[in-house]
């Protein structure tokens, strides 16, 4: 029998920012090896804070006379499913399920998890730029926001995310393809920082993102000009232009 020690959690990545629109989020409780253990029912307790709230909750079990709208319910057969709800607000949600003798599982920046064969790990940004506009009415911190590592059989991946320059970027292993972001903005890396990021890792494809907009013409952040890294970045052929739903190739060097 696998005795109850942590708790994963599982979710869908993006919701509108509607009040129309819910996540349904499960939590499973699991051993200290990961396997779920489907005998557990400990009392588990929700909080949703951010740019979402907890609406309800359900674990299934036909005979419960728990209320669904408290922010509290016993696990059956070691689940719980969640609802969260959407504010009109956009930003990140970040939703707590704990239960008395449980670790709840959280990924902080520079930890690793496993998808399969493939392992991401979480780097750091610098873009909580809706600190500056307090419409928005949640204050950001530096960790809200992150890049990601990810290692594939075929080879590396930087996905490093909107962010302005940070000087521990150029101290990773060298990677094989970096989604690059060169928005001359003050919320993002800007022009002169993309480059030096580009040559300081001049093996790496350069697939170009954040860029090319219909709806902001005016935004510099979405309208940068790949032609104007041409004649800054080493072995400017590495820079590709990748239209949605193209394939690209990961060859790992």
């Amino acid at each position: 029998m696998t005795m109850p020690e942590k708790l994963w959690q599982k979710n869908r990545s993006l919701l509108p920012a509607n009040l129309d629109d819910l996540c349904y989020v499960t939590a499973t409780i699991v051993d200290k090896n990961g396997i779920p253990c489907p005998t557990a029912s400990n009392q588990l307790q929700f909080r949703a804070k951010g740019a979402g709230t907890f609406r309800a909750a359900c674990n299934g079990d036909a005979t419960s006379l728990e209320q669904f709208h408290l922010p509290t319910m016993k696990a059956f057969s070691g689940k719980v499913v969640i609802l969260v709800q959407s504010t009109p607000i956009a930003g990140n949600i970040e939703l707590a399920v704990s239960g008395k003798g449980l670790k709840t599982e959280k990924c902080t920046i520079g930890d690793t998890f496993k998808v399969n064969d493939v392992s991401i790990k979480l780097t750091a940004a610098d873009h909580a730029w809706k600190n500056d506009y307090p419409k928005y009415g949640h204050h950001y911190d530096f960790e809200d926001y992150c890049g990601y590592w990810i290692d594939t059989p075929d080879g590396s991946i930087w996905a490093i995310g909107d962010s302005r320059f940070l000087d521990e970027q150029l101290n990773m292993k060298d990677p094989d393809v970096i989604f690059f972001d060169f928005s001359d903005s003050n919320w993002h890396i800007g022009f002169d920082n993309a480059v030096k990021l580009a040559n300081h890792y001049p093996k790496a494809d350069l697939l170009l993102c954040h860029w090319g907009s219909v709806d902001a013409p005016t935004m510099t952040p979405f309208n940068g000009n790949p032609l104007n890294l041409i004649d800054k970045v080493i072995h400017p052929e590495r820079i590709h232009v990748v239209a949605p739903g193209e394939a690209f190739k990961l060859n790992s060097r």
